[in-house]
């Protein structure tokens, strides 16, 4: 029996639940109006209401990943987010959710719902004057959404309300069970550096991995959410086994694998000479030395020698010179972005998107032997205090 009516109980022990949930959003992400719910391809493009909050117009947000790299900017760009990074949690994309009130979390005397909390501008593209491009900026804010009243997720358990919402409320705050879960997430990953986060709320541990073919590993982690139970919420958590891409340089994977350049396509690396730097790949071209390119004013030159140009070390562009592997393009259809492969390294915990046959059969094989030992290790991860 749950000692209070405010208990999260599951099978292996009790989580104490706030009272109320302060949520904000970052808004000015949006691209474009959109006329209608279908893209080109018949797809559903991913929505929002307006950026002011209002539901006059409906936008078009960027990708997943683009989301991820301007939430990044906004929250660095302000303070009371930036250093106290402990006392709330984010999506990664557009929300964020503290227990702490927005008085104390920003310093202020008076927040309403609706308020702006913080700026910033983000430089999507910069100009360049050579393609006649011209630069291409948002301007990213925070405003804040509200309180969430997590005593309604237990009123929707016992019966006293007739459901409990798990969709975004169109002039509010996004729903109860979606801010707990965040919550969740946040306080397992700090329990151990050896755990990372895949998507919204799956969990996998570095420990737990097994090698299943050339540079690609799977990993063994679980997902975690709240749900309405009957006569209390449950925190329902399930087993989950993945492949992920070694993150190995791309040459090394090309050699390993036998020169298997269509699995890498789509894939996120790092390079190498520009710090921080993380492109996609998008296709391949031919050898850094045959590989041409429009360098300005219609002059031509091979990424080789393009690279001898930049004083790189020596003894990478001896490789460059004598490599046989093509160049990846991370571009686009109508500008094209040359690299040399030995310049590429794989980004960490990304998951491999299609297995052949029998690295498939093992990954099937080593989830059923593992799932008994990863729910004993793993469900101590999750103990809140």
């Amino acid at each position: 029996m749950p000692r209070n009516q405010e208990d999260v109980l599951t099978n292996r022990f009790t989580m104490k639940l706030p009272d109320v949930l302060h949520h904000y959003i970052a808004v000015g992400m949006e691209d474009a109006t959109v006329q209608s719910f279908s893209d080109k391809k018949g797809k559903a493009p991913q929505v929002e209401t307006a950026a002011d909050g209002t539901d006059d117009d409906v936008v078009k947000l960027p990708s997943s990943g683009q989301q991820r790299v301007m939430m990044a900017h906004l929250i660095n760009s302000i303070d009371a987010l930036k250093f106290q990074k402990h006392i709330y949690t984010t999506d990664k994309m557009r929300h964020v959710i503290t227990y702490i009130d927005p008085y104390t979390l920003f310093s202020v005397e008076n927040v309403d719902v609706g308020d702006l909390l913080g700026d910033t501008t983000y430089i999507v593209r910069k100009a360049n004057p050579s393609k006649q491009l011209d630069e291409i900026s948002k301007n990213l804010k925070l405003v804040y959404k509200g309180k969430i009243y997590v005593q309604q997720l237990t009123h929707a358990a016992q019966g006293l309300t007739a459901q409990c919402s798990v969709e975004l409320s169109s002039d509010r705050t996004i729903a109860i069970d979606q801010a707990l879960n965040m919550i969740i997430t946040k306080v397992t990953l700090a329990s151990s550096p050896e755990l990372f986060r895949v998507g919204a709320n799956r969990i996998y541990s570095e420990l737990d991995k097994k090698p299943l073919a050339p540079g690609i590993f799977a990993h063994h982690g679980f997902s975690s959410s709240i749900k309405v139970g009957m006569g209390a919420p449950l925190l329902n958590i399930t087993s989950a086994t993945s492949a992920f891409w070694e993150p190995t340089s791309v040459c090394r994977y090309l050699a390993v694998s036998k020169s298997d350049y269509s699995s890498l396509k789509n894939l996120k690396v790092e390079i190498l000479y520009t710090p921080d730097e993380i492109r996609t790949i998008k296709a391949f071209g031919k050898r850094p030395r045959d590989q041409m390119f429009e360098l300005g004013e219609g002059e031509n030159i091979s990424v080789l020698d393009y690279l001898r140009s930049k004083n790189l070390d020596e003894d990478f562009i001896d490789q460059i010179a004598m490599s046989n592997y093509f160049c990846a393009d991370m571009g686009t259809s109508i500008s094209h972005e040359w690299y040399p492969v030995e310049a590429l390294r794989i980004v960490e915990h990304q998951i491999v998107k299609k297995l052949s046959p029998e690295p498939l059969r093992r990954c099937s094989r080593w989830q059923v032997r593992c799932r008994t030992i990863i729910c004993e290790t793993l469900w101590f991860a999750v103990l809140l205090s």
